[in-house]
């Protein structure tokens, strides 16, 4: 089996990300689907009361420098405004 080669420019890091950054990545997001209130509201809970962890699912951005995924854990972390470890992702393709 041949292996996958990670396409040049796409990087993989965990970031502490804080109500300020995540503003930043939500004012370029790409067209992303609608955000639930519901879901947002689940990760502001998870989040204050301390339960929030570091998993696979994390936060999206582009080559072009706009956010791909993670619109509603951004959000959460908006409105808790609190600072939680987040995997980013950078320089992934549409």
């Amino acid at each position: 089996m041949e292996s996958y080669k990670i396409p040049k420019g796409v990087s993989a890091k965990v970031e502490m990300i804080g109500p300020k950054r995540a503003l930043e990545l939500l004012e370029n997001s790409a067209e992303n689907r609608n955000v639930s209130p519901v879901r947002v509201a689940g990760y502001v809970q998870m989040i204050e009361r301390g339960e929030w962890h570091l998993i696979n699912q994390g936060i999206a951005v582009g080559v072009d420098g706009k956010l791909y995924d993670g619109q509603h854990r951004l959000w959460a972390i908006v409105e808790a405004g609190i600072e939680v470890p987040v995997l980013m992702m950078y320089g992934v393709s549409e």
